[in-house]
């Protein structure tokens, strides 16, 4: 199970994967300005339910739970496609023929393998990808279309949050 400070940073930001309400084994990891005494990742159990009361804690998913995510819209077939498109988007890439040539499949490519080191890490990429349309760059997760140059028909301006 991945507890690196990548993987604690990928997850933190991941607002849509969090847990209000953790379960016996799930992984979390407490910060230490959550000022509870102990910091750290753990491993949940029943016992640590009045202690985790008001605490500012990251949920770290498991493998399984992530795969358990897709499984609502994808069969097993198809997330195991998605899992290998996300990590080689340059494999069907009809471009990649030319050695030359580095297409925007190749360079998303490198930079996912950069940037997934694990196995939780590239199931969480394949998460944000598929279901909330999110990727990573480096720092934090963004709209598909928001990094660098807007795509058309993308709008990376926050939700307007006041009555009509």
């Amino acid at each position: 199970m991945d507890t690196t400070i990548q993987y604690i940073n990928k997850c933190q930001g991941a607002k849509e994967i969090q847990k209000k309400q953790l379960s016996t084994g799930d992984f979390f990891y407490i910060p230490p300005y959550a000022n509870c005494g102990t910091t750290g990742s753990l491993i949940y159990t029943d016992d640590m339910k009045e202690d985790l009361i008001g605490v500012d804690f990251v949920f770290l998913p498991r493998q399984d739970q992530l795969q358990e995510k897709l499984k609502e819209s994808h069969s097993m077939g198809a997330m195991i496609q998605d899992l290998y498109w996300f990590y080689d988007p340059e494999h069907f890439c009809p471009e990649t023929d030319d050695e030359y040539r580095i297409c925007t499949c190749k360079q998303k490519g490198i930079e996912r393998r950069t940037r997934f080191c694990s196995i939780e890490q590239l199931w969480l990429g394949v998460v944000m990808d598929e279901i909330y349309k999110k990727e990573w760059d480096g720092f934090e997760w963004f709209s598909k279309g928001c990094a660098g140059t807007l795509q058309p028909g993308i709008s990376c301006a926050p939700e307007s949050t006041s009555p009509q």
